[in-house]
């Protein structure tokens, strides 16, 4: 792929930051995203530098384990996301999918990565703030906040995903 045809700098760290953004809503939906966008073509890359992430079977795997901590996050015994458990898998998700994210477009790893963990640190404490407000101050049911915390992180992988696609850069040729 030419470098005219690339996305720009700020477009690919951009979805690093963002990456991490969804991090801090759901920690295992981020690693299911990459995997997707390896997988899909999103990233044009060739699949052997993603590791885990461009191997055959690991988007199912890993969208099943995205699956299931969307179900289990309605579950009322869950711990908190700012738990030092639930924290550290938010920061270390974001930090692994950003840099992913700019390797594939050959930006630096280690600033992607340095994104993707700011990203889910920020996203973490605002959307852990905004759900508590929504359930305490206005009395939303939490499990439809949390619904509406899946589908943000759904279309969110979608617009990544369409952002980042190749083949969006390419000229349309006419008819």
């Amino acid at each position: 792929m030419s470098e005219e045809k690339s996305n720009p700098d700020a477009v690919v760290y951009a979805a690093a930051s963002a990456i991490g953004i969804i991090a801090g809503i759901r920690a295992v939906a981020p690693p299911a995203i990459v995997s997707y966008m390896a997988s899909s073509g999103c990233l044009e890359e060739e699949k052997s530098r993603y590791g885990l992430f461009g191997k055959k079977g690991a988007v199912k795997l890993l969208g099943v384990l995205a699956g299931g901590e969307a179900f289990f996050d309605k579950l009322p015994f869950m711990p908190k996301r700012t738990d030092t458990f639930g924290l550290t898998a938010r920061i270390l998700s974001g930090a692994i999918c950003g840099a992913t994210i700019c390797a594939a477009k050959k930006r630096s790893p280690l600033l992607g990565g340095i994104a993707g963990a700011f990203g889910a640190i920020g996203s973490t404490f605002a959307v852990t703030e905004v759900r508590r407000s929504l359930t305490h101050d206005l009395h939303v049911p939490d499990t439809a906040v949390a619904l509406l915390e899946d589908g943000i992180v759904l279309w969110g992988g979608k617009v990544l995903c369409e952002r980042l696609n190749p083949k969006q850069l390419e000229p349309a040729t006419a008819s």
